[in-house]
């Protein structure tokens, strides 16, 4: 039976400042696939994003050289590996069909379910701050994105499906943080994504234009560099405490979307503004010093 063993410690400073530079990232690769989606449907983006980073990554291993990629842990690269997917292809769906910035701050609700989860798996009690954090960070992307309510479409549905499983993807790598490095982390899940995305081919192959080409490789490599930032964060400090700085995505693509789509971005989202970054703040203030708690799965 393996052990896994959530981090309750570390360095949560280096960890805010590899998540803000991950939440750009995420946030500029939305952005081009924005402009990709208007040629491709939402599996055909999938698949040609995970082929180019996949590419990327054996690009980086070859001229940096090769790694230990022998792994123990393969139950949960594959875990990893299946969220991801999925909330790639929810994303993706809902940047198609609703605003950049509603899309995003649904797809950013990922660090509410990720303390949730925790409890919930793992036995694992997030201090009064970070719940406090999530709570006034999650009201600030609300307060971002009022311009265009929220509703039920499927469009909405898929930002909300992708950020529980996004969510989901957030709490796998915080398990296996302990023993997999991120280069490690990331061969494993560009490989997996891409296998399942090639399962799909059938039914999803599309040609992508030059014109949607450029957008889908700079997809890649955004989103490529962002989930290695995103395990070197929590490699660093624990995911509950950095994790809430991801919500900087929404700023980010609400004043895309505003200067780019001139999608609505009203004065009360300055209060927005102000909520995320006071609740990632409170989130990541302080340290929590106990025991680890290691849970037999």
């Amino acid at each position: 039976m393996a052990k896994i063993t959530l981090k309750y410690e570390g360095d949560i400073n280096r960890g805010v400042a590899l998540m803000l530079l991950s939440a750009l990232l995420f946030a500029l690769a939305g952005t081009a696939v924005k402009f990709a989606a208007q040629e491709l449907s939402t599996f055909a983006l999938v698949f040609w994003r995970n082929l180019l980073s996949f590419w990327l990554f054996l690009m980086l291993i070859y001229f940096k050289g090769f790694s230990d990629l022998r792994t123990s842990r393969i139950d949960l690269h594959l875990l990893r590996a299946f969220f991801s997917y999925v909330a790639l292809v929810t994303c993706f769906y809902a940047i198609s069909n609703i605003s950049l910035g509603s899309a995003v701050v649904l797809q950013s609700t990922g660090p509410v379910f990720v303390p949730l989860l925790a409890l919930i798996f793992f036995q694992r009690m997030s201090d009064m701050y970070v719940w406090l954090g999530v709570i006034l960070g999650c009201a600030g992307v609300v307060l971002i994105v009022q311009a265009g309510p929220i509703g039920f479409s499927l469009g909405e549905i898929g930002g909300a499906l992708s950020g529980f499983f996004g969510g989901c993807a957030a709490l796998t790598i915080w398990a296996m943080s302990d023993t997999e490095p991120p280069l490690r982390q990331m061969f494993y899940f560009t490989l997996l994504t891409l296998i399942i995305s090639i399962v799909l081919i059938p039914w999803t192959w599309e040609l992508p234009s030059l014109f949607a080409f450029i957008p889908l490789m700079i997809s890649a490599i955004c989103t490529t560099s962002a989930q290695y930032f995103l395990a070197v964060s929590f490699a660093t400090a624990p995911a509950d405490k950095v994790n809430t700085w991801s919500y900087a995505s929404v700023v980010i693509a609400a004043t895309i979307g505003y200067l780019v789509w001139g999608e609505s971005l009203e004065a009360s989202a300055i209060l927005g503004i102000v909520l995320v970054v006071l609740g990632a703040h409170i989130t990541s203030k302080e340290k929590i010093h106990r025991n680890s708690a290691e849970i037999l799965k």
